[in-house]
């Protein structure tokens, strides 16, 4: 599969989500990418961080269909079409990225709200909100080639995906950042091409954990 992957930029769509809880449509604002990069190699991460929830997740991908790439069908992975991004596959991902922040988190010795937490203790005084981190992620492109097969799905995505991260309910963040990631399965896979994504989505979310920068923001006035 050779074929040349245009990604469309056309509007915006965002959606909220607390403590992990589905998304529901809303709106917000643009977030331009910050080019300047620091690794965390070596950085200690424990769990000195204040907890840490994903706070918003946006695209500036056109809704409510953008072409992202080339559909391939059959056997033979004839071309079938464009692979769409659309309301269906967003909602798909809306339920997915949640749970991925989340794990990822987790396994990097990273503090996130217990799911017990109710969201009005975040959202609650200013001493409360001061304790927590709000992290915000916009897709800003997407390209994918697969071919579906009764036997399942085989090709590429690739994602490039702005964070920025703020102390909960501050304006200015303390941290911005562009990353990417990409899933490739070469042979038949039985996967969903949200499941494509979402692998791409984890690529991209590890790259962002691995920059000094996020750790330094996130541990900043940490209690213990």
């Amino acid at each position: 599969m050779a074929a040349k992957l245009n990604s469309k930029t056309i509007g915006s769509i965002a959606c909220s989500v607390v403590a992990g809880v589905a998304m529901a449509a809303c709106t917000g604002p643009e977030m331009a990418p910050d080019a300047h990069i620091e690794t965390a190699q070596d950085a200690p991460i424990k769990s000195s961080s204040r907890p840490i929830y994903l706070r918003a997740m946006k695209t500036q991908l056109a809704t409510p269909r953008a072409g992202i790439g080339t559909l391939y069908e059959g056997t033979n992975c004839q071309p079938k079409g464009e692979v769409i991004w659309d309301d269906t596959l967003f909602r798909q991902l809306s339920h997915q990225l949640p749970k991925t922040f989340r794990r990822s988190l987790q396994r990097a010795h990273y503090r996130v709200p217990s799911d017990s937490l109710p969201a009005a203790d975040i959202a609650g005084s200013d001493a409360a909100r001061s304790k927590y981190v709000e992290v915000d992620m916009q897709v800003q492109e997407a390209r994918a080639d697969l071919c579906r097969q009764e036997e399942g799905t085989s090709g590429s995505v690739h994602m490039r995906v702005i964070w920025q991260v703020y102390s909960a309910g501050a304006s200015t963040p303390l941290y911005e950042t562009t990353t990417q990631g990409s899933y490739h399965a070469p042979i038949m896979e039985t996967r969903s091409t949200a499941d494509f994504f979402a692998n791409a989505f984890s690529t991209a979310l590890s790259n962002l954990l691995a920059e000094r920068g996020f750790h330094e923001a996130v541990t900043r006035n940490s209690t213990h």
